[in-house]
């Protein structure tokens, strides 16, 4: 490996890192804006606000709200803490048991898939073999 692909590497893991924190911020700017009912002066409900103000989708929003109200507000968990961690891995542990604490431990070591596999959502089974046309990748 180049020099150049290292630092490629560690740059973009530095950003994915940032990204991720900001989604925290993200997360905790839509629960105060939510609970202040301002953004009723915008739009008629909160999926259309998010969607024609934010710009980002009522299932989004609700995923990054729901992360921050459950382990920072209702958690006691400081939001720093939350930082560096894929916001998909927060979201699915904070349905499985455990602490706050317990739970980010998981999203901070376990894969998606084995996140999956602990909620139920996915079983350990056999792959079937499929065929993908390589032109335009519809499945056969």
């Amino acid at each position: 490996m180049t020099s150049l692909t290292t630092g490629l590497i560690a740059h973009t893991k530095e950003l994915l890192h940032a990204v991720r924190g900001s989604l925290i911020k993200v997360g905790e700017n839509l629960y105060r804006i939510k609970q202040s009912n301002e953004w009723q002066q915008y739009a008629d409900n909160w999926g259309q606000f998010v969607e024609s103000e934010l710009e980002i989708s009522q299932s989004q929003a609700s995923k990054l709200q729901n992360i921050y109200e459950h382990f920072v507000v209702k958690g006691g968990l400081d939001a720093s803490q939350l930082e560096g961690t894929d916001y998909e891995k927060l979201n699915a542990v904070r349905k499985l048991s455990g602490s706050p604490l317990e739970q980010l431990a998981k999203a901070k070591t376990l894969s998606r898939r084995e996140l999956k596999q602990e909620k139920g959502d996915e079983q350990p089974h056999e792959h079937e073999p499929i065929t993908i046309c390589g032109i335009c990748q519809i499945r056969l």
